[in-house]
C-alpha cells in the first residue's frame, strides 16, 4: 500500500522494516494531509465499554473507516495477560446525538494507557476525544506513557496523533485483516515524562 509523505518518520520506519523483510518498497504519496481539530464543541461523558460497543455497533452500520487496530492492545503487563480490568470509554455527543467514541485500557502494571478502539460519525470529533483521553491519562491516571495502533489507511488519524505528541515506534506489515485484505499498522507512543536511558543487570 502507499505510504504517506505527510508523516516522514513513518515512511522511514516502514522502509527499514520492509527492506529487512525483503518486501519491495511501496510508492510514497504526497497527500498533504491535516489532522482532525483538537478542540470542537462536544459534550464528553465517561461510559462503560458495553455502552461504547452499543453505540459503535450502531455507527458501524454506516460503514465508517476503521482507524485503530485493537489486535495487540489489551491485557496487562509486558506479557499482555488477559484482563478486563481498566477498560474505559468516552462518548462524545452534539445536540443530544452520540457522534464519536473512544475506548482505552489503563494498565496499572505498565502505567500505560492503550487506546484500542474508536468510532466517529463525522470528520471532526475524534481529535477532541483523543486529546481529552491523552490529557486525562496524564493528569488523572498518572500514566507514564500512552500508545495506540493506527492503520496505515488512516493518515488523518496518524497526523492527529502526531499533533498530540505521539511518535511511531513500530511498523507492522499486514498486521490487520480488513475488508478482504491485509493492512499495515503503525504503533505510536507518547511519553508523559522525560526519557532517560538506564542500565540494569539481569540474573543468570
Amino acid at each position: 500500500m502507499q505510504i504517506s509523505e505527510s508523516l516522514p518518520q513513518v515512511g522511514e520506519l516502514a522502509a527499514a522494516v520492509l527492506q529487512t523483510l525483503r518486501i519491495s518498497n511501496p510508492l510514497t504519496i504526497r497527500d498533504g494531509v491535516t489532522g482532525c481539530p483538537l478542540k470542537v464543541e462536544l459534550q464528553l461523558n465517561d461510559a462503560t465499554y458495553d455502552d461504547f460497543e452499543l453505540w459503535r455497533t450502531q455507527v458501524m452500520t454506516s460503514n465508517p473507516a476503521v482507524e485503530i487496530s485493537r489486535g495487540g492492545s489489551l491485557g496487562q503487563g509486558m506479557m499482555r495477560i488477559k484482563s478486563e480490568q481498566g477498560l474505559r470509554a468516552v462518548l462524545a455527543s452534539r445536540d443530544g446525538q452520540i457522534v464519536a467514541g473512544l475506548a482505552y485500557h489503563f494498565d496499572e502494571l505498565d502505567r500505560c494507557v492503550r487506546v484500542f478502539d474508536s468510532f466517529s460519525a463525522d470528520d471532526l470529533s475524534i481529535g477532541t476525544l483523543l486529546s481529552h483521553v491523552v490529557k486525562y491519562s496524564q493528569e488523572q491516571l498518572g500514566a507514564v506513557f500512552a500508545e495506540m495502533d493506527v492503520v496505515m489507511t488512516s493518515p488523518r488519524m496518524l497526523k492527529t496523533a502526531e499533533q498530540l505528541g505521539f511518535v511511531p515506534v513500530a511498523y507492522m506489515p499486514a498486521f490487520l485483516f480488513l475488508k478482504g485484505s491485509h493492512v499495515d499498522v503503525v504503533k505510536l507512543a507518547k511519553l508523559n515524562m522525560v526519557y532517560s536511558a538506564e542500565q540494569f543487570t539481569l540474573t543468570n
